[in-house]
């Protein structure tokens, strides 16, 4: 456990755990990950990076969504949505 400095009761591997998530939240690669924590291969890293990427692709597919006119889409026997006439 940490003490001190207004960190008690956290432990290191949490604080490095959050340190390496809000790298990840500002666009730190997972090679910038590497390198603060001493990991010596990047997959070690890429758990950080992953989720984050995953979280903004999932917004962005989001956004796309929310431009749709959806009451106009109409499925066409399972292929791409189509507008109505």
């Amino acid at each position: 456990m940490v003490r001190g400095g207004g960190a008690e009761g956290l432990s290191s591997h949490g604080i490095r755990k959050a340190a390496g998530e809000l790298l990840a939240l500002q666009g730190a690669s997972q090679y910038h990950i590497m390198a603060v924590h001493g990991h010596s291969s990047a997959k070690t890293s890429e758990v950080y990076t992953k989720g984050v990427e995953r979280d903004r692709l999932a917004e962005q597919a989001m956004r796309m969504l929310e431009g749709m006119e959806w009451w106009r889409i109409k499925l066409n026997a399972g292929k791409r949505p189509c507008p109505d006439p």
